[in-house]
């Protein structure tokens, strides 16, 4: 069993960066922007995430490879997401997937997990840059890590849930 945070390999990986709002009533900002990658909050969450990676000492994520949505993380079938995973399967050498943390990534345990499935089986881990923890591969394998990520992103399902109940309460 491996220690938390970032692998070694990781320094000489492609990272493959996803950001994500769940709406543009994020902020009056977000509203007017019509550029997805021009929208302030995922502006914001992408430089939070190449900063992190940059004081960790690891490469930060290219524009190319930055795949950014205005989507619920409660749905399966978020474009960017999944061209985000075809991307990261479809790299020639080592990858890992960076998020900012957890909730970014899924806030459906079940979606989170099945859409990490696949990558760990080939060797991509999804890493969290605020947490320090990851999913693992299948030959590096992290219990811990990949149940304080799922976790943290059941917290975020837990949240999205009331949130949604007290919206509809309000309606």
């Amino acid at each position: 069993m491996s220690g938390f945070g970032a692998s070694p390999w990781f320094k000489k990986a492609t990272p493959f960066g996803y950001a994500r709002i769940s709406t543009d009533k994020q902020s009056a900002d977000d509203k007017r922007q019509t550029d997805v990658k021009k929208k302030k909050t995922i502006m914001r969450q992408m430089k939070e995430v190449n900063d992190a990676l940059k004081s960790q000492g690891l490469p930060q994520v290219k524009p190319e490879n930055w795949f950014v949505e205005v989507a619920s993380g409660r749905k399966r079938d978020r474009a960017e997401w999944m061209k985000l995973r075809a991307a990261a399967l479809a790299h020639d050498g080592q990858a890992f997937v960076v998020v900012k943390d957890p909730s970014r990534w899924a806030r459906n345990t079940n979606a989170a997990v099945i859409a990490w499935d696949e990558l760990m089986l080939r060797g991509i881990p999804i890493y969290a840059v605020n947490d320090g923890i990851q999913t693992g591969t299948n030959k590096d394998v992290r219990p811990q890590e990949a149940l304080f990520f799922l976790l943290t992103s059941g917290f975020g399902a837990f949240v999205s849930d009331v949130q949604g109940k007290k919206a509809g309460a309000g309606v």
